[in-house]
């Protein structure tokens, strides 16, 4: 764990850039058909990511974009 820390997220940390992370929470709508209406918006991109996470009753957007500064 201390070696994929090292390896993956201390470089990421030292780079100059920032990240922005929003969540919408949903309801009354599926995961398959909220992720399928997702896709269709295509707002993946580069330095942006779209994902989504069901949990009983509701399910979580979360969009996350990375910058430079």
């Amino acid at each position: 764990m201390k070696l994929m820390f090292e390896k993956d997220v201390v470089p990421l940390i030292k780079e100059d850039y920032f990240i922005i992370s929003k969540s919408v929470n949903t309801i009354g709508i599926g995961e398959s058909s909220l992720e399928t209406r997702l896709l269709e918006m295509n707002l993946d991109t580069e330095n942006t990511s779209v994902t989504t996470f069901p949990s009983e009753g509701s399910v979580e957007i979360k969009i996350i974009s990375r910058g430079e500064k």
